[in-house]
């Protein structure tokens, strides 16, 4: 909480002189939503970008909040609210502890509104096993939808049906043993 106090009171006398202030390169600490929220919240605030770092295997983006860009969302626990939404009003999804992108249409050149918190919850997962959170499964999402795609393959090769929503109906399986998907996965 005092690294946080002390961010926060660096970060506003930055604002309130004017220089430009760099944001931390990600993976930012946890718990940081409500802090920049307070930042980009300031009609003053002139941070703008996208931060991106890469490690062994993967890519981190975090995309800087600011007034005129993006004013994070927080939920009531100081997390970030997974679906969150620029001031041009397009949609992205982000980790809830870091608000590192989960999956960003805009960059795929779709825009609009049309997301749902659903919209986010497969990337989300997702982005957490590429940032080496966890190594187990990587969830496959509908590029489109955002939803879980039926058929998840596991490391080991075996697969398993999964509902749009990622809740898991049927009994892991091996491709090559089976003619067609099990009943459970319909």
């Amino acid at each position: 909480m005092k690294l946080l106090s002390s961010f926060l009171l660096v970060a506003c006398c930055l604002l309130a002189t004017g220089l430009r202030m760099t944001i931390a390169q990600p993976p930012l600490p946890d718990n940081t939503c409500q802090a920049y929220r307070q930042l980009a919240l300031n009609p003053n605030s002139n941070l703008t970008g996208v931060v991106t770092s890469g490690g062994p295997g993967f890519s981190s983006k975090i995309e800087t909040p600011s007034y005129s860009v993006w004013i994070p969302m927080c939920d009531q626990a100081g997390l970030y609210v997974p679906l969150q939404t620029r001031q041009n009003f397009q949609q992205f999804c982000v980790l809830p502890r870091t608000g590192e992108i989960a999956f960003d249409p805009a960059s795929q050149g779709r825009t609009g509104s049309g997301s749902s918190t659903l919209f986010c919850q497969c990337f989300v997962a997702r982005q957490t096993v590429v940032s080496g959170h966890f190594r187990d499964f990587m969830p496959d999402c509908d590029a489109t939808t955002g939803l879980y795609k039926l058929v998840q393959r596991y490391p080991s090769g075996k697969m398993q049906c999964y509902s749009p929503t990622g809740n898991i109906i049927s009994e892991q399986f091996d491709p090559s043993q089976i003619v067609q998907l099990p009943a459970s996965c319909y």
